[in-house]
């Protein structure tokens, strides 16, 4: 790979905010930045809504934890934040407990050479994988997006397509969609990120899984950036994710930690 593993591993964490804060952009959604922390707000869906870009100075840890608790009583921040090697410290972690806020679950924070993928896979029997370009279909992967991924309901899967439309319009992400027996079953999406091809939004129906058709939804979106000619690709994985990844090429190279705010937690000193 053509870059140092320090500037990797800040792409890494920071194309979750890079995409989020477009999202919100392109759909005049609450988007809040500062020099010490940056969020994004959707009052009406779980997407996109987290804390980024934490940089408190040593001694105002609690001094700015309790403004953004205050935002976060009165709806204007999200409940969950999110820290990685740019932002995480043990004292940040000690501060975030003692103001109220619990840890929600870890990321793995992956990349690969594109140019050595493992693609020696056998394909799933009649699945079929293609680019999302219209709203009909958009429609349709945005619903695996809020079942699959968000554990959302189908009511709502429209106005998640309703975020992704200038998204997908504006070229800032190709969404890629897997159709089972023509059931739409996966989806995944690619957002190109300093030279680097981030996957995104890698969800499968829960009957269809264990299948091998996360895999191939997932190496949908980095053959197709290969093509194009980048040779790095990204992504945040859960514990099962990297399991799937690994198989796939990926390595891990750091933690990316979530914390969500807990109004009825009890208070450290």
């Amino acid at each position: 790979m053509k870059i140092s593993k320090s500037d990797l591993i800040f792409i890494i964490e920071d194309s979750q905010y890079e995409l989020s804060s477009k999202a919100a952009q392109q759909n005049k959604i609450q988007l809040h930045v500062s020099d010490e922390v940056s969020w994004t707000r959707n009052k009406s869906l779980k997407l996109p809504n987290t804390i980024f870009r934490i940089k408190f100075k040593k001694g105002l840890e609690d001094l700015h934890l309790k403004k953004i608790i205050r935002q976060i009583k009165n709806k204007n921040a999200p409940q969950l934040l999110m820290t990685g090697p740019a932002s995480y410290s043990r004292d940040l972690h000690n501060h975030l407990l003692k103001n109220g806020f619990k840890k929600a679950f870890e990321a793995s924070g992956m990349a690969i050479d594109l140019n050595h993928l493992n693609i020696n896979f056998r394909k799933p029997a009649e699945l079929g994988i293609k680019i999302v370009k219209d709203m009909k279909i958009l429609c349709k992967w945005s619903e695996i997006v809020a079942l699959g991924l968000f554990g959302d309901n189908k009511t709502n899967a429209k106005k998640y397509g309703n975020i992704f439309r200038p998204l997908m319009k504006n070229d800032i992400i190709k969404c890629f969609i897997g159709f089972r027996k023509g059931k739409p079953v996966a989806c995944s999406a690619l957002f190109i990120y300093q030279n680097t091809a981030g996957l995104f939004y890698v969800a499968v129906l829960d009957k269809y899984r264990n299948k091998g058709i996360g895999r191939q939804i997932s190496l949908a979106p980095l053959l197709y950036a290969r093509d194009l000619g980048y040779e790095i690709g990204v992504l945040q994985a859960s514990s099962l994710g990297e399991v799937i990844y690994k198989k796939i090429g990926f390595k891990k190279y750091c933690r990316l930690r979530r914390y969500r705010y807990d109004p009825d937690a009890k208070l450290g000193k």
